[in-house]
C-alpha cells in the first residue's frame, strides 16, 4: 500500500512538472516574439517613444497594423495565454475567452504543450511579418548619403 501510495504521488509530481514545463514553454514563447519586436523595432525607429513601442509590442496598431498582419491571431492569443499563466493562476480570463472561444473562462490552462505546438509556426510567421513591415516603413535604411563637403573628393 505504502509503494502504491508513492507510485501515486511520484506520478502527480510528474504531471505538476509537465504542467509547469508547458508553462514556461508558453512564457518564453512570448518573450521571444517580445525581444524579437523589441530588436526590431529599436533597429528600425530608434527614436520611438516607450509607450508607442509597448503598444507595438502588445500587438496594437501604430507605426505598423499589427492586427492585419499574418499570424497576428496566434500572437495574440499567445499574449493572451502568457497573460493568464503570468497574472491568473494559469487559469482562463474573460479577455482570451471572449477573443478565443474555444478557451472557457474559470477553466484551468490545460495541454499547453499542444497549444504551444499549434502556435508557435504561425507566431513566426507573424515575427516574420513585423519584421518585413518594420523594414518597409522605416526610413533609417533609406536615408540619402551627407553631402561632401567642398573640395573633399
Amino acid at each position: 500500500e505504502g509503494f502504491a501510495s508513492s507510485l501515486e504521488d511520484d506520478y502527480h509530481q510528474a504531471q505538476e512538472v509537465r504542467s509547469l514545463g508547458e508553462e514556461l514553454s508558453i512564457v518564453g514563447l512570448h518573450r521571444l516574439v517580445e525581444i524579437q519586436i523589441s530588436k526590431v523595432l529599436r533597429g528600425t525607429f530608434p527614436g520611438l517613444a516607450p509607450a508607442k513601442k509597448q503598444d507595438l509590442i502588445a500587438g496594437k496598431s501604430g507605426l505598423i497594423d499589427c492586427p492585419s498582419l499574418a499570424g497576428y491571431d496566434a500572437a495574440n492569443e499567445l499574449r493572451m495565454i502568457n497573460n493568464c499563466v503570468k497574472h491568473n493562476s494559469s487559469v482562463v480570463d474573460i479577455k482570451l475567452a471572449t477573443a478565443f472561444p474555444a478557451w472557457i473562462e474559470r477553466e484551468p490552462l490545460e495541454d499547453l504543450g499542444t497549444h504551444y505546438s499549434r502556435l508557435k509556426p504561425r507566431v513566426i510567421e507573424y515575427i516574420t511579418a513585423f519584421v518585413n513591415e518594420a523594414h518597409a516603413k522605416t526610413t533609417v535604411f533609406t536615408s540619402a548619403p551627407a553631402a561632401a563637403s567642398p573640395g573633399v573628393a
